[in-house]
């Protein structure tokens, strides 16, 4: 039982494909890992930002002045929705 010609490839050809395929395996590795650590990085860079620009703010907002109906309502909704209140309450305070 033989290959067939197309099976038939040189040994150096071989090692030429083994070798790019490893490297391709390895720097997408590589890239993947650096990927993940800068989104890492900027996230958190991001969260401390707000977490100073919300301490900022807290230190200005009296808590007695918001209704409660609206506290109640903030903590049952969506994410976005918090950012569209939160932006809300900072052109309240502004105006």
């Amino acid at each position: 039982m033989s290959f067939p010609e197309i099976f038939k490839i040189r040994y150096a050809a071989k090692l030429f494909v083994s070798h790019l395929l490893a490297v391709l395996l390895v720097s997408g590795s590589v890239g993947t890992f650096f990927y993940y650590r800068a989104m890492d990085n900027l996230m958190r860079s991001l969260q401390s930002r707000l977490q100073n620009s919300a301490a900022i703010l807290s230190q200005s907002i009296d808590a007695n002045g918001l209704p409660s109906s609206r506290l109640k309502i903030f903590i049952s909704l969506p994410t976005l929705a918090i950012w569209k209140f939160f932006a809300e309450c900072v052109d309240q305070i502004l105006t």
